[in-house]
């Protein structure tokens, strides 16, 4: 299974990049299938407090991936914010 495999389904899911995944919220299968594909870190940019479903920091971590919260919202990408992000995804 490859990780692109493992989101089908998922609202908007792209492989922006060949180890770059892109969508909306993952159900709990979907991040069995991004475990079992070799995934490492879930980046979430949402705002804590939009819904979830379940406790996504939680389940991400249990499966042996890191989870990454970095809220962007509606406001303009700042170089500090994007200098995050590229972390995060170096």
């Amino acid at each position: 299974m490859t990780s692109f495999d493992a989101i089908q389904g998922v609202l908007n899911a792209c492989q922006a990049l060949p180890t770059v995944l892109t969508g909306g919220q993952p159900d709990l299968h979907h991040l069995d299938g991004l475990r079992n594909s070799g995934c490492a870190v879930v980046l979430d940019l949402r705002a804590p407090h939009e819904p979830r479903g379940y406790d996504e920091p939680r389940e991400v971590t249990t499966r042996g991936m890191s989870y990454v919260n970095i809220p962007v919202g509606t406001a303009p990408l700042s170089d500090q914010l994007m200098a995050e992000i590229l972390d995060v995804l170096r």
